[in-house]
């Protein structure tokens, strides 16, 4: 009888560990462009596309004058980048975008530019 328990216990143990598996090898982000420009106006905007096979997330760095909808997704999507003002001088203004996805994070680099 403890045999036999045993037995089951072992197959019991068994099919828990083989479930279905996640490899970080198979996962991909792939965001295109690498780089955005912006006319110096408010509004103007921007779209990142995003093919992915894992959940991502989107942020920002020194980039107040620039809002990013949606903050996140799964699998495609697209990513808007809009101006929230334009520029106050004849210089551009920068901001990188980071979507990270798993463990891969992609960049993209963002510029508003005063075309006189």
């Amino acid at each position: 009888m403890k045999s036999l328990l045993f037995a089951f216990a072992v197959i019991l143990l068994d099919a828990i560990g083989c479930g279905p598996r996640h490899d970080v090898e198979d996962d991909y982000l792939n965001v295109t462009p690498s780089r955005v420009m912006l006319e110096n106006q408010k509004g103007a905007c921007g779209v990142i596309s995003v093919s992915s096979n894992v959940h991502w997330t989107v942020s920002k760095n020194n980039g107040d004058w620039l809002e990013v909808s949606p903050n996140s997704g799964d699998g495609k999507g697209e990513i808007i980048v809009t101006a929230k003002s334009s520029t106050e001088s004849a210089y551009m203004r920068n901001s990188t975008i980071v979507i990270v996805g798993g463990a891969i994070q992609q960049r993209v680099d963002v510029t508003q530019i005063d075309k006189q």
